[in-house]
């Protein structure tokens, strides 16, 4: 008659923080080449493997389903974490929020949450492009007018004409005065539109740099997976040219 300890199932061993980090990686990897599309079986056991690569393991130490298990408790953790004052004391709250929050489009950022409080921000690239938008309606030229018209009328408020004896010397004098005041102020719209020009042509730059980054980093991501791919490919040839190779020296034999 078998013991109860010998019938019993094996506890299975608990995940090593390597692995755990790998695992995110790894799903990471698989996730965003479905375009963040739920994953099948198959993909579930092409990450247990790429896990098992990633650990320099011969053989993978955890299973699909146990991948895929420690997935979902992991993004349980993690919104219960970035709920909290600090979620930062969580070693996996920066890989989880890397996984969960990109890759994002360029006109839009991801919700970010700090402390209790939700905040929404959008991406640095739609910020820039409304300020260019302002700008440019600066450049037109439609505000500079309007500031000199503005700041004319207040010089001349601010100077009305003086009762004197004399009254053509000081209708002088006024003339000259209200010159200088519009010539100062046409000098300053000047520079404002060329500041508002070189402003924009600087933020043009930013979103062209960031469009730049975001293609690179793509591309960087396709060579990886096609690596970890043919990788895997070669393992399962060496495996079955090894298996034909035993199998006919054993034909051989007999």
């Amino acid at each position: 008659m078998a013991s109860p300890s010998s019938t019993k199932k094996p506890q299975p061993l608990p995940w090593t923080h390597q692995e755990t980090k790998n695992l995110i990686q790894s799903y990471q990897d698989k996730w965003y080449s479905l375009k963040k599309g739920q994953l099948k079986s198959f993909q579930w056991e092409q990450v247990c493997l790429a896990v098992a690569a990633r650990c320099g393991y011969n053989q993978p130490s955890k299973s699909a389903t146990q991948c895929r298990h420690k997935i979902e408790k992991l993004r349980k953790r993690y919104r219960a974490e970035r709920l909290k004052p600090y979620p930062d004391s969580w070693p996996y709250f920066h890989l989880m929020d890397s996984m969960e929050t990109g890759p994002f489009p360029i006109t839009m950022m991801a919700r970010r949450f700090h402390g209790n409080e939700n905040e929404s921000d959008d991406s640095d690239l739609d910020c820039n492009l409304n300020k260019s938008r302002s700008i440019n309606h600066i450049v037109k030229g439609s505000d500079c007018s309007n500031v000199e018209r503005n700041v004319r009328d207040f010089g001349v408020l601010r100077k009305p004409k003086r009762k004197d004896f004399n009254e053509e010397e000081d209708d002088d004098g006024e003339e000259e005065e209200e010159g200088q005041g519009t010539r100062v102020v046409t000098e300053l719209a000047v520079q404002i539109r060329m500041f508002a020009e070189n402003f924009v042509k600087v933020e043009q730059k930013k979103v062209q740099m960031m469009r730049e980054t975001a293609k690179y980093q793509m591309e960087m991501e396709n060579k990886r997976m096609k690596m970890i791919v043919e990788a895997q490919r070669k393992i399962v040839d060496t495996i079955h040219e090894a298996f034909n190779t035993s199998h006919k020296k054993m034909k051989m034999a007999s």
